[in-house]
């Protein structure tokens, strides 16, 4: 299940957090695989023949079209740095690439890296991040960073997680400790980590899943978005750390 907004010659608000979700075009129409506009409050494309959109500190604009495929190089600007897009980010999963430095990193030109909500909360934990002045300090790395919201790793733990439709009560793989994550706890969490791009927390749902069960997935990924991006708006530093939405679906009979 996914929700389609068409773009019939008007300006379609385009959030940050849907610069990765907007799907090819066809028939002359943009269809925008993302969560529905009207949850957000609608912001204005700047310079809709160029492709450049702009929220808060975060700028899109797309380079160039391939006229066959309807691809598309573009760049994302942040705070930290420019990111060529699309991107391959190297996965930091708790704050180290495995075989490569930061000087690797920096050599092969790799724009952003990925790191994980879930892993950094369990190890090295909140307190000692906070004590570094966040993962770019704790990394010493000064590029952008985009950090997943955890809900992955939560729902993989099948036999250690209980679903709510406030969050995910869990178990640490660790110690076997309790833990809650929420919509707003997991971007506290990502708050403290100092994240460029943070994600929100969705329902991943397993695959395949009765048809019930992949609507209800959705719904919920999409209550829990509505309830980050309010939190997100009202708490938030917009112009350093912004948020992302999550494509959501799955595989049904």
């Amino acid at each position: 299940m996914s929700f389609d907004l068409a773009d019939r010659g008007r300006a379609v608000p385009i959030r940050p957090y849907q610069v990765f979700t907007i799907a090819q075009q066809s028939s002359g129409q943009r269809a925008f695989r993302a969560l529905p506009a009207r949850f957000f409050n609608h912001e204005k494309l700047i310079d809709k023949d160029a492709g450049t959109w702009r929220k808060h500190g975060m700028e899109f604009r797309i380079l160039g079209r391939d006229a066959l495929t309807k691809a598309r190089r573009g760049e994302l600007i942040t705070s930290r740095g420019v990111v060529q897009t699309p991107v391959f980010m190297p996965v930091a999963t708790r704050a180290a690439i495995r075989a490569l430095g930061l000087r690797d990193i920096g050599e092969i030109g790799f724009d952003i890296i990925l790191s994980n909500t879930y892993h950094l909360y369990m190890r090295p934990g909140t307190a000692v991040l906070e004590k570094a002045g966040g993962l770019h300090r704790f990394m010493n790395y000064e590029r952008p960073i985009l950090t997943d919201s955890g809900g992955f790793q939560v729902f993989s733990l099948s036999s250690l997680r209980k679903l709510h439709d406030h969050g995910v009560e869990f178990r640490s793989h660790i110690d076997g400790s309790r833990h809650l994550f929420t919509p707003r706890t997991v971007l506290d969490i990502q708050r403290v980590i100092g994240s460029d791009i943070m994600m929100v927390l969705d329902h991943c749902a397993e695959y395949p899943v009765p048809l019930d069960e992949a609507r209800s997935a959705v719904e919920r990924t999409v209550d829990w978005a509505r309830e980050s991006y309010a939190y997100w708006r009202e708490g938030f530093d917009t112009e350093k750390q912004a948020l992302f939405a999550i494509v959501q679906g799955s595989v049904y009979e």
